[in-house]
Formats: structure tokens, C-alpha cells, sequence
């Protein structure tokens, strides 16, 4: 009587908490609808709490209510953005022209002399940028205010061509992952460059360095201050340290990686599934232990993940997993997905559409 008192006053107490945790929804309900300005060529990215909107005239910080807090404009034909934190870097992409900002407004203008190819930038503002050139690219750091801290001038021929950057937290260390041709073939050198006092005394500030024979090294980046992990055509690499950076692990897979993303926890890949049919979503901590794996149907072109949930979406389809790896909902939204974010709330979330902002419930 004692254990079936106790089992059902589990469920009573716990019993609502389980069925909304584990349940799987299909369907949405939209609690409310912030109206945007409908501009069809808009893109939206969640800065912090609020929502930056950008397009090739101008951008403008909104909350999630969809008030206003500044806006500026701008003519930046083709607009990448990379967001840190509190500091995001707006840039035109093969034009010359780099905005940084904060949640106050703008922080600084910068102005290249070479087209922009990739953007990364700090948490204190500081901006890295690959130049384009076939024959003699450049890697530079700016400050927010575009004064030159870096200029790193390549060789195409004898360095390779830079594919990928990553700026530590503190700006202090710059991740170059170079492609060229080794013997015929593809590869990757990755480089860790420091310019603090520990990369003052090396050679071009190169603390760490490795080849990647036989594949290319598309992606890098920090976890935090002293974690940073490099993505292969076939596994990943995590470092420790950034005064002289130490291959802590290195995981492979057997099959195609179609997605990376991460967080300060979790390095998070959508893969090929082996049989061929469908995918995988699978989660590593930064000790590089796989802390969650799920089979999944579909084909989404983008993927996230905010905490404890990972969020895959294309058009209006639309898949969320929790880092547990309950599937919490597979379905379809109103409206063309921008961008999605979970917020307080029990299966809530805000959604980015052309339409403006929208707070929408999962239901079943």
C-alpha cells in the first residue's frame, strides 16, 4: 500500500510535467502577431533579447513586441552578419563596407581596401575579415572603429587560400583554417595565431598550427574562452587553450556531415544516416562524448540551437529536439520560417516571418 500510495502521488505531482516534457506536437497556435513592414527582402537574426531586422538599405533593432529601438540605414548590397553575444558585425559581402553594433546602436564603421569574403568578431567589438584576392588575400583585425590591429597579407601559392576564421572571446587569438593543394590533393592547414604576450615572440604570432592531408576544414569556433573546436569533411577537433592551443580530442564519423552548430555546452551535427535513409541530429559535449543521437526524416536547410533545444526548419516545416533528445515537435508553422527562438514559457516560442514577429504555442 505504501509503494502504490507513494507511485501515485508521483504521478499526481509529476504526472502533468512528464506528459508536457515527453509529448511529441504537430500543430501551432499563434498567441500573437507583431506586425512588421511586409518588405519581402528583409532578414531577421535574434541579437540577445531582441530582434535585429536588416536588409540592403538599413537595419533596425526591434523587441520581441515589435517596438522599435533604433534603426540606421545603410546601402550594403549584399548583408552578412556574425553575432557575439552583446556585439554583432554587419557586412557587405564583396563590397568593402563592415558596421559594428551593440544594443545601443553603432559602435563603428569600417572600410576595407580589398572585397569581404568572411566576417568574425569578439565579444569587446573586435572585427577579423578575410579579403578577397586570388592571388594575395589578407587577413585583418579592425577595432570597432576600423583602426588596423592586424594585417596579415597571404600568399595563394605558398599558403593557401583562407576558407575560414574564428576570433577568440577576448580578440586575443585568430583560428585560419587555409585550403591548398598537397601532392595533387585537397587539404586544410589550420593555424592558431595569438596576438597577446604569449604569440609575441613567435613567428607571425603562429602559436599552434596543423595539416589536415586529404580534406578540407570549412568551419571553426570558439565555445568559450579556452575551447574552440575545428569541423573536418570527416570529424572534429577540440582544442584547449589559447596561449598554446593542445589537441584535446578528435572525433570521426563514418558517414556525411550536412550541418554544424553549437553552443557554449553542446557541438551539435545533423548527419547522413548510414542505411542512407534520412538523417541523424546528434549532440557532443566539450569533451567530445556524444551526449544525445536521433534518427529523423526531412530535409531542412537550417538548424540552431539555443539551450536546450535545437531547432531545424526550412520553409514553413519545421522540427524541434531538446537535448535529451525528446522530439517536441514536427510539423508545419503558418508562414516562411526566418528565424525561431524558444522563450519563457511552456512550448513557446518567437518566430521570424515576413509578416513581422509572431509568439506561437505548440499544441497537439
Amino acid at each position: 500500500r505504501i509503494i502504490r500510495a507513494a507511485f501515485l502521488g508521483f504521478i499526481m505531482v509529476f504526472g502533468p510535467y512528464l506528459l508536457l516534457e515527453y509529448r511529441t506536437y504537430e500543430n501551432t497556435r499563434v498567441i500573437r502577431t507583431y506586425k512588421g513592414d511586409s518588405s519581402a527582402d528583409g532578414s531577421y537574426k535574434m541579437f540577445g533579447d531582441s530582434v535585429l531586422k536588416y536588409t540592403k538599405d538599413g537595419m533596425t533593432l526591434i523587441d520581441q513586441k515589435g517596438k522599435e529601438i533604433w534603426n540606421h540605414s545603410y546601402q550594403i548590397k549584399n548583408p552578412i552578419i556574425e553575432i557575439n553575444h552583446e556585439v554583432a558585425a554587419i557586412g557587405d559581402s564583396g563590397g568593402n563596407s563592415i558596421i559594428v553594433i551593440d544594443h545601443e546602436g553603432i559602435k563603428g564603421e569600417i572600410e576595407t581596401t580589398q572585397p569581404i569574403e568572411k566576417l568574425s568578431i569578439s565579444t569587446n567589438g573586435i572585427v577579423a575579415a578575410v579579403l578577397k584576392d586570388e592571388v594575395s588575400p589578407k587577413v585583418m583585425c579592425y577595432d570597432s572603429t576600423g583602426n588596423i590591429l592586424v594585417e596579415n597579407k597571404v600568399s595563394a601559392a605558398k599558403d593557401g587560400y583562407p576558407v575560414e576564421i574564428a576570433l577568440s572571446n577576448d580578440g586575443t587569438t585568430l583560428i585560419v583554417s587555409y585550403l591548398h593543394v598537397q601532392s595533387g590533393a585537397l587539404a586544410s592547414n589550420v593555424v592558431y595565431y595569438n596576438f597577446g604576450d604569449a604569440g609575441r615572440e613567435e613567428k607571425n604570432n603562429q602559436v599552434a598550427g596543423e595539416s589536415y592531408t586529404g580534406q578540407i576544414v570549412p568551419s571553426a569556433f570558439f565555445m568559450d574562452d579556452e575551447t574552440s573546436v575545428l569541423v573536418g569533411e570527416s570529424g572534429f577537433y577540440i582544442y584547449e587553450g589559447t596561449d598554446k592551443p593542445k589537441l584535446k580530442k578528435e572525433v570521426k564519423f563514418d558517414t556525411e556531415i550536412k550541418s554544424v552548430y553549437h553552443t557554449e555546452k553542446y557541438i551539435g551535427f545533423v548527419l547522413k544516416a548510414k542505411d542512407k535513409k534520412g538523417y541523424e541530429i546528434c549532440l557532443y559535449n566539450q569533451k567530445g562524448q556524444r551526449t544525445m543521437s536521433k534518427k529523423f526524416q526531412g530535409d531542412y536547410a537550417h538548424v540552431k540551437m539555443v539551450g536546450e533545444t535545437v531547432m531545424m526548419y526550412d520553409g514553413v516545416n519545421c522540427c524541434i529536439y531538446t537535448a535529451n533528445g525528446v522530439k517536441r515537435f514536427a510539423g508545419q508553422f503558418q508562414d516562411k520560417i526566418l528565424d525561431i527562438v524558444p522563450v519563457g514559457g511552456i512550448n513557446t516560442y518567437t518566430v521570424m516571418n515576413i509578416n513581422g514577429i509572431q509568439k506561437v504555442r505548440l499544441v497537439k
